[in-house]
């Protein structure tokens, strides 16, 4: 498991891999709209939300949490064999 922090990762990943987020904390108290819509996103995709004091985050992030982080389960990685095959499957020369 991994620890993502800051608005933009926690966002983006709740868009695109919400299944990977195990856990979810916001600082409590903290309510402007970048918040919310991550609020919104958790809601929508059943991901339970915890409230957090900011030292209970500082205490977690290695750098700069912007009052929001989340623990995620690891994705799929992928090597240049990967995309050499994906490229040929598409019927294209890499360009790479």
């Amino acid at each position: 498991m991994d620890w993502i922090y800051g608005i933009h990762a926690v966002h983006t990943m709740l868009k695109s891999a919400p299944q990977r987020v195990k856990e979810l904390y916001v600082q409590r108290g903290r309510l402007d709209d970048r918040l919310q819509k991550i609020h919104k996103l958790a809601e929508q995709h059943g991901v339970a939300l915890q409230w957090a004091t900011v030292k209970q985050l500082d205490g977690k992030a290695e750098g700069r949490h912007q009052g929001v982080m989340a623990l995620c389960s690891p994705g799929e990685t992928y090597d240049e064999s990967f995309l050499l095959k994906l490229a040929e499957e598409r019927g294209g020369t890499p360009s790479f």
